[in-house]
């Protein structure tokens, strides 16, 4: 795997801002720059298609760099910091270059950017890159400068080629813009006329047509030369050539894999979003479920129950408890139960309100949604006539509780007067 490093920057055309970025001296393929531009804080729209990009970079020991700069498809400017940039520790002064892609070269001695049909040239503001001195001195890499463009190594084959022309032009002919010192009498061309003017003189003159066509022959040699070289130009452009369109095919397959991630983490996220929601709704209708599955319950035990006829005994209770109970829904047909203390019924019972029941009375549900009691109406009290106090429990009443004789005693007239009150 690569030994790489990528740091994210934002850099405006307009708005200054303090930006420092550090790196180590003679770092080498390992430092790279990814760059967003903004126009007053609003995103710039580079285009891959229509853009090129160059950095400009200011060592501290004054040598320049300018080198073109990769545009990936979100329009973000990626640059290498190479080792020629970090050749010299200190300080750095580097701005971005923006140009319409072909209408501007480098010129390979200066450096300079040279527009074609007056194009425009946008910069943005200037941040810095401080280079912190290596531990170690390396002393076989020293700080120059460097302009490497796309085009450098097609202008310096074209450059070489058309010189190479013209010196076979002038060795074969002459008349090549004075490149060389007497061209115009130093050429094979001159030197066959003069051959074939002075061949039928003197052997002189035949001596001077044979070194004219040796001379000749040597120029047609070193044309031969010359063209060989332009031909070596013209397969080292080409495979420059070849090799940007290489770099070029695997950006964009790289751009395509990336936006093709980007797509299928989107999706991921939406399946689980939906699934979230599903996951939710499912719970909520399971807790509806339980509910009506209890309610169910309930009315399936209430119907069974009244089918049946039979009691389901709950529990001992206080009267207060039954309106609760039945309020609350939690009762069903048949539910027994054993109620603690002395009560007075209320319009919930199907005997009416104002009965009175003893502690100790079973009370029931029915199936008419009122209450019922398992003994019949009680009595509070019992006392003889006599008595002044009601007796409860098994009361035995005697003449004398209710006034009478008695049948089995022969009693005298005070007993008599005593039982009659009188």
């Amino acid at each position: 795997m690569a030994l790489q490093t990528i740091t994210n920057i934002d850099i405006d055309f307009y708005d200054k801002k303090y930006i420092l970025i550090n790196a180590k001296q003679y770092d080498k393929k390992s430092r790279f720059l990814s760059i967003t531009c903004y126009n007053h804080g609003e995103l710039y729209p580079i285009n891959i298609n229509e853009h090129s990009a160059y950095i400009r970079y200011k060592k501290p020991d004054n040598n320049s760099v300018l080198n073109f700069c990769d545009i990936d498809r979100k329009g973000k400017v990626l640059v290498e910091l190479t080792e020629q940039m970090l050749a010299s520790d200190g300080i750095s002064y580097v701005d971005l270059v923006i140009v319409n892609k072909g209408s501007a070269s480098v010129d390979t001695e200066t450096g300079e950017i040279i527009t074609i049909d007056n194009a425009s040239i946008l910069s943005t503001m200037t941040f810095c890159i401080d280079v912190s001195e290596t531990a170690v001195n390396n002393s076989e890499i020293e700080s120059s400068y460097e302009f490497n463009g796309l085009n450098t190594a097609l202008e310096k084959a074209e450059a070489e080629y058309k010189e190479v022309i013209q010196l076979s032009k002038s060795y074969a002919m002459g008349n090549a813009g004075g490149i060389r010192e007497n061209e115009d009498i130093d050429n094979s061309k001159y030197y066959y006329e003069q051959s074939k003017s002075n061949a039928k003189n003197t052997e002189s003159y035949m001596n001077a047509a044979s070194d004219s066509a040796t001379a000749a022959s040597n120029s047609a040699s070193e044309a031969n030369t010359s063209a060989q070289n332009a031909q070596t130009y013209m397969n080292q452009a080409n495979t420059y050539m070849e090799n940007a369109q290489t770099s070029a095919d695997e950006s964009e397959a790289s751009a395509n894999s990336a936006l093709k991630s980007e797509t299928n983490a989107s999706k991921s996220a939406s399946d689980a979003q939906s699934s979230m929601a599903s996951a939710s709704s499912s719970a909520t209708s399971a807790l509806e479920s339980a509910s009506e599955a209890e309610n169910y319950a309930l009315q399936t035990e209430a119907i069974v129950n009244s089918l049946n006829g039979a009691f389901l005994p709950k529990a001992t209770i206080p009267f207060s408890e039954l309106a609760e109970l039945r309020t609350s829904g939690v009762v069903g047909v048949g539910y027994l139960y054993n109620i603690s203390n002395d009560f007075t019924t209320d319009d919930t019972f199907n005997t009416g309100a104002g009965v009175h029941y003893s502690a100790g009375t079973n009370v029931y549900y029915t199936v008419d949604g009122t209450w019922d009691c398992l003994t019949g109406m009680t009595v509070a009290g019992v006392k003889g006539d006599n008595e002044t106090i009601y007796r409860k429990g098994n009361v035995n009443l005697t003449a004398k509780n209710v006034g009478a004789i008695p049948t089995t005693d022969i009693a005298t007239v005070d007993e008599v007067t005593s039982y009659l009150g009188i």
